[in-house]
C-alpha cells in the first residue's frame, strides 16, 4: 500500500509545503515536545522547544535548528491555546508514539500512532500534522492521510478490541482539526 511506501522524512527545501527552510525541523521539534506535553499545563512551550532542539541538534547538527525552534515555539503556543488542545486537556491520554505492527495479507503494516486518548467514553486515535493547511486544501490533505488513518484504526482495533475515531490535529490550523 502507499502508506507502507511513504518516503522517509527529510529536511524540507525552501519551496516545499512546510513553507520554510526549517519546516521539516519545526515539525520534528513540535512532535518531540508533544510526546511528553501535559495538555492541562498552561506552561510556555518555548523551554520545551529549546530542550527538543538541543536533543535533535546533537543527532543532526545544522544551522536551521535555531530558526526551527522559533517556528515550533510559535506553532505550539498557538496550538496549545486552541479549543483542540483544551479538549486534549480533558482527555485521558492512553498512549503517545504508540508503535504497532500487524499482518495484512502478505504485508506487514507498521508505524507509530502519535496519540491515543479517551474523551467522553470515546476512543480517539490522533495524528499531529505540522504542515501548512488552508481552508480550501484541508479536505485534500485529510484525503492524503486517509490510508494512514485506516492503518491506525485497524491497529487499535486489533490490539485493543475497540473501534476508534481518527483525528488529524493540524498544529498550524487547529480550527481545521477533525
Amino acid at each position: 500500500t502507499a502508506y507502507l511506501r511513504e518516503a522517509p522524512k527529510r529536511p524540507a527545501a525552501p519551496d516545499e509545503a512546510a513553507g520554510s527552510a526549517s519546516g521539516a525541523e519545526a515539525g520534528q521539534l513540535c512532535h518531540l515536545v508533544l510526546q511528553g506535553w501535559d495538555f492541562a499545563s498552561k506552561t510556555d512551550p518555548a523551554p520545551a522547544c529549546a530542550a527538543a532542539r538541543a536533543l535533535l541538534e546533537r543527532r543532526a547538527p545544522g544551522p536551521r535548528w535555531e530558526v526551527a525552534e522559533r517556528e515550533a515555539s510559535g506553532v505550539l503556543a498557538a496550538f496549545l491555546s486552541s479549543p483542540a488542545a483544551h479538549e486534549l486537556a480533558e482527555a485521558e491520554i492512553l498512549g503517545r508514539e504508540v508503535p504497532f505492527a500487524y499482518a495484512e495479507g502478505n504485508t506487514v503494516v507498521r508505524g507509530a500512532v502519535d496519540l491515543v486518548y479517551r474523551l467522553k467514553g470515546k476512543l480517539v486515535v490522533a495524528d499531529f500534522k505540522s504542515e501548512r493547511v488552508e481552508d480550501k486544501s484541508a479536505a485534500k490533505i485529510r484525503d492524503k492521510y486517509s490510508e494512514q488513518g485506516r492503518a491506525y484504526l485497524d491497529a487499535v482495533r486489533l490490539a485493543w478490541g475497540e473501534s476508534a475515531e481518527f483525528r488529524i490535529l493540524f498544529l498550524r490550523r487547529p480550527d481545521l482539526s477533525v
